[in-house]
């Protein structure tokens, strides 16, 4: 497939925050680098959120023992700071054997709201902290080949969007599903040699796109970034702490 030069990636910028890092989104992310060609900027979000919560008298934090203890700051500030070296670590496991060039940095800022800001200035964005539901491994059972969907609210799937998409389904081998609106038939030239399957959504809102997902096992899903606008976001919230695959967001 071949872009126009406003279109074509020059950066993949993987996401991360507190609670760990989603292995599968970290493979994402240098898989799309390395596709590309294009540098790999991990960035660690320290949610500003919690040290609000932290600076009031109540704030309190759950120990493994039940015990309570009271929220300081600075043990915040040193757990977040620790978390993020063992994730710039992990990173490095997969980026340098993948020759993917690649950098880290920390900002401190509201989780949603910065990757809203992200995914309006960047050209592609892997989302890559841990998600309350996941699949668990069975030992000796291959895991069956899941999609990849690409979900879009056009009547067509943004150009760029639907690059990262079909890239993506053709390295991981698997085929590619478009979740979007009843229209005109796609020209679906670039995807030869690759399985496309359509989807029609009549619920254009965030709980039909989450129901749509619900029954459709996939193996990560591709979301326009221009169309995030549409969606409040404590609903782009909710989408990204409900999907247990990596979420990427692209121009």
């Amino acid at each position: 497939m071949t872009l126009p030069p406003e279109l074509k990636a020059r950066r993949v910028l993987l996401a991360l925050a507190a609670g760990g890092a989603d292995a599968a989104s970290l493979r994402t992310g240098v898989l799309l680098a390395a596709s590309l060609s294009v540098e790999l900027e991990a960035l660690f979000l320290e949610d500003a959120d919690l040290f609000t919560l932290s600076a009031l008298p109540f704030a309190r934090e759950i120990l493994p023992s039940g015990a309570e203890r009271p929220v300081v700051t600075q043990a915040l500030s040193d757990s977040l700071r620790a978390q993020a070296e063992t994730l710039r670590q992990q990173l490095a496991l997969q980026a340098e054997p993948a020759r993917v060039k690649w950098s880290f940095r920390t900002l401190r800022a509201r989780r949603i709201s910065a990757l809203l800001e992200m995914a309006a200035g960047q050209d592609v964005v892997v989302t890559a902290w841990q998600r309350r539901m996941r699949w668990p491994a069975v030992p000796g059972v291959r895991p069956v080949a899941k999609p990849v969907a690409l979900a879009y609210e056009s009547a067509e799937p943004p150009a760029g969007a639907m690059e990262i998409a079909v890239r993506l389904a053709r390295n991981l081998n698997t085929e590619l599903v478009l979740l979007g609106p009843a229209a005109a038939e796609t020209r679906l030239t670039v995807t030869d040699g690759l399985h496309v399957r359509r989807i029609v959504r009549d619920d254009a809102t965030m709980p039909g796109l989450l129901a749509a997902l619900a029954g459709l096992p996939v193996e990560m899903l591709v979301l326009p970034a221009g169309e995030l606008s549409a969606y409040a976001p404590v609903e782009i919230g909710r989408l990204l702490d409900a999907m247990a695959v990596p979420v990427v967001l692209a121009r």
